[in-house]
């Protein structure tokens, strides 16, 4: 495999390519390549095409830089590779490698092959020779390929990048070599007259050394002063973002035409120069057609502007100028969807306009920061009028429906904000659980005092005694003992709201040792508990009808530490509130007691439908847009490389999926168009938290599912026995592990058979047919 870099544009920090995924692009940005190009074939203003060319992706391909480090020579790690730019063509590029140069360059083992953007050159990566430099080679290829002296000056640094193209122009590649376990090509080595012949050419001047590629001039062109972008998007300029800017920072004393005054004009110039760098990819010569010279000193101005490249720039956009573009999009009355869609992966998708009618009734109370949270908040404490329901699930199976939401938000931010609801929401089971709650006290007075008194007649434990709302301090025996009362009493769920979430931990004991053990097994319906030895211990095991909402702050994060790997983190709603930038200090709405019961009563036609809600159900709709989440799940983990569909992408489709049963059945069994909506925004909130909150540990399972995949899994050798002897492809092996209960993707089946390969159990002909060898079929007891 060929270690080597690309990065979404010449100036922006670089990945390391790992993948044929990867290289190749989500199909949205080879769409906008495609386009690029056929622009670039007919605009003839220098401008624009500069303007365009800087839009599009790059791979360095004689090295590989560290990640997210800007490209330059000193971050680049030298792979042993050099690119052959044969450019500025005079005939078409196709007709030149067809009429000659194919079968020289192929003669030469090249890695890569391909037709540059604008179509009027052709780049070749090779191994470089054995003891030449990048010139050395250049020139060596160039004399082997019958170029003469032509070679383009700027391919001689290490970190020299090429524009990606499309996949048309593509003359040949080794996907093998680039991704897969084949070594390179052995380097040439050029003889004793030919190094002689090289070095005197590359310490003499070139006549055609003056030669630049597009990459190179569009580099050299980053220091002539040209016109950068004045306008963001959508008719937003960046001189109006840089204004905006400025108003929004509290700190700043602007004059009276709303430019820095004297005294904290050099502060200006730096900060503004922090938060462009993010849309201006850190260019120094572009953010000085953006920020002006307020201080009017220019080395101090220089200063400010290059104070931005010491930091990189960070993966996320910062919350003002976020505020400052959407305050702009909205004033100018711009559809602002692609500011908060889910393509945007530092963003959160937006939620629909149209709410369920349920779901709005509870957002209007809550500050709009919190209506996000509430939302999703809300689920589980409707969620607790459900008694006695099954739903029929996506996969056939049959299944009590159970909801757990935890906000991650800082502190004094709307966590809050859920209790207004709860006291709306639960003061039905919060009367009813005080009921029973002095039913069993009186009856505990009432044992206690016959205890030891043979004589007096015991007190008969209250039939039908259930308490919903549990404290979030219960030990695990209480807490199962309640749940078995709810069972007992109509299968009812319990209820537990924890402040701070690390109080679920008050749930572990000798017999359950790790309290996510009740999440998992509560959300999948599965038992939990032990046998007692005593009489009159719990006895057996219960399903537990459990949901809660709970929150904690990001400073908290260890406390998750291991809940993907688990399966936890898939199974629970994790949200999260955005704090207003604009508001110093966060503050609640007022809702007096007139107002909670105005709202208990709008609330109450839904809660009486939960309620009335029996047996088992299946609602069609939910099912169809069940199927649809899943095709948009496999879309975001194959298309995007999107770790928290493919670890926890199937649950949060349940979820989304839950939460749309429970709307339908609030709603009188009756599917509307907001419940679709909503259910799917909650899907696509639910993957976007997730990739936020848990990057590190999706970034960790996906090491550790690469290691195992190449170390290979124990009986892969059983699947070629499905397959013929005849020769099978890559998609055929897929299709049979996948039979066999593979949950992979097509790329780690063609790893998997290149661990069968060096094991010596198939081999691959030219056409890309893979055979079983004699070996494994003298092994296998069978004939070829």
């Amino acid at each position: 495999m060929l270690n080597f870099s690309i990065s979404e544009n010449l100036y922006s920090p670089t990945t390391i390519c790992t993948s044929r995924r990867q290289y190749e692009m989500p199909e949205q940005t080879q769409k906008k390549i495609i386009s690029i190009a056929e622009q670039l074939k007919h605009e003839t203003d220098e401008n624009k095409q500069q303007e365009l060319k800087r839009k599009l992706p790059t791979r360095m391909l004689q090295c590989w830089i560290d990640e997210g480090q800007k490209r330059n020579n000193e971050n680049a790690h030298d792979n042993g590779c050099v690119i052959i730019d044969i450019d500025h063509l005079e005939r078409d590029a196709h007709e030149v490698w067809e009429e000659g140069l194919k079968e020289k360059v192929m003669s030469l083992n090249p890695i890569l092959v391909e037709i540059s953007i604008r179509g009027k050159g052709i780049h070749a990566l090779f191994v470089r020779p054995k003891g030449l430099s990048i010139e050395e080679s250049q020139i060596y290829f160039c004399e082997k390929l019958g170029l003469g002296e032509y070679r383009d000056a700027g391919v001689h640094d290490i970190s020299r990048a090429l524009f990606c193209v499309p996949q048309d122009n593509i003359l040949h590649i080794d996907y093998d070599i680039l991704f897969g376990e084949k070594e390179l090509p052995m380097p040439l080595v050029p003889t004793e007259e030919e190094l002689a012949a090289i070095r005197e050419i590359a310490n003499s001047p070139s006549p055609k050394s003056s030669a630049k590629s597009e990459e190179t001039e569009e580099e050299e062109k980053e220091d002539d002063g040209r016109e950068y972008p004045t306008e963001y998007r959508d008719g937003i300029t960046f001189a109006a973002i840089r204004d905006e800017l400025l108003r929004l920072n509290p700190d700043l004393q602007l004059d009276a035409s709303g430019e820095p005054m004297e005294g904290c004009r050099n502060t200006a110039e730096v900060y503004l120069a922090s938060q462009l760098k993010y849309i201006t990819d850190g260019n120094v010569n572009w953010l000085k057609q953006i920020i002006p010279n307020y201080t009017g000193d220019e080395k101090e101005w220089l200063n400010a502007l290059k104070s931005a490249e010491k930091y990189p720039i960070q993966h996320q956009m910062s919350s003002k100028l976020r505020q400052a573009i959407k305050n702009l999009t909205e004033s100018s009355s711009v559809n602002s969807e692609s500011e908060c869609s889910y393509s945007n992966e530092n963003s959160l998708p937006k939620r629909p306009a149209k709410l369920p009618k349920m779901i709005s009734l509870c957002t209007e109370v809550v500050p709009d920061v919190c209506k996000d949270y509430i939302a999703h908040a809300v689920i589980p404490l409707f969620a607790n009028y459900l008694s006695d329901v099954k739903v029929w699930h996506p996969d056939n199976s049959l299944k009590a429906m159970f909801y757990y939401c935890i906000v991650v938000a800082p502190s004094e931010s709307g966590k809050e904000a859920i209790k207004t609801l709860q006291e709306v929401i639960m003061d039905e089971i919060k009367q009813s659980d005080r009921h029973w709650r002095e039913e069993l006290a009186e009856y505990s007075k009432e044992e206690k005092r016959t205890r030891n008194n043979k004589s007096d007649e015991k007190p008969q434990f209250p039939q039908g005694l259930h308490i919903q709302w549990l404290a979030s301090s219960l030990t695990a025996a209480a807490f199962l003992l309640r749940t078995q009362w709810c069972r007992q009493a109509g299968n009812k769920s319990v209820y537990t709201y924890y402040p701070e979430i690390d109080a679920l931990k008050g749930l572990e004991t000798n017999g359950i040792r790790d309290f996510t053990t009740i999440i998992r097994n509560a959300f999948d319906n599965e038992e939990i508990g032990r046998e007692c030895a005593t009489s009159d211990g719990l006895t057996g095991q219960e399903n537990i009808a459990w949901n809660f909402n709970g929150s904690t702050t990001p400073e908290n994060y260890q406390f998750f530490k291991g809940w993907v790997g688990s399966g936890t983190a898939g199974r629970i709603n994790f949200v999260t509130i955005l704090p207003d930038p604009l508001q110093k200090k966060f503050k609640y709405l007022r809702v007096d007691d007139e107002k909670k019961e105005e709202l208990k009563k709008v609330l109450q036609p839904y809660i009486d439908n939960l309620k009335a809600a029996k047996g088992n159900l299946e609602c069609p709709e939910a099912l169809e847009l069940a199927e649809r989440m899943e095709d948009y799940i496999d879309e975001r983990k194959n298309l995007y490389d999107d770790l928290a569909a493919k670890y926890m992408g199937n649950r949060c489709k349940i979820i989304a999926f839950r939460i749309a049963m429970l709307l339908w059945i609030a709603n009188g069994q009756e599917w509307t168009k907001e419940i679709e909506d909503f259910s799917w925004w909650c899907m696509e909130y639910g993957l976007a938290v997730k990739n936020l909150l848990f990057a590190d540990q999706l970034q960790d399972l996906e090491k550790k599912s690469r290691r195992i995949s190449s170390n290979g899994m124990p009986g892969r050798t059983g699947i070629l026995e499905m397959l013929s002897n005849d020769g099978f492809s890559v998609d055929d092996f897929f299709q049979a592990k996948k039979k066999n209960g593979f949950m992979g993707n097509l790329k780690e089946a063609q790893t998997a058979l290149n661990v069968l390969k060096s094991r010596g159990h198939v081999i691959k002909n030219e056409e890309g047919l893979w055979f079983k060898t004699e070996k494994y079929l003298k092994q296998h007891g069978q004939s070829a």
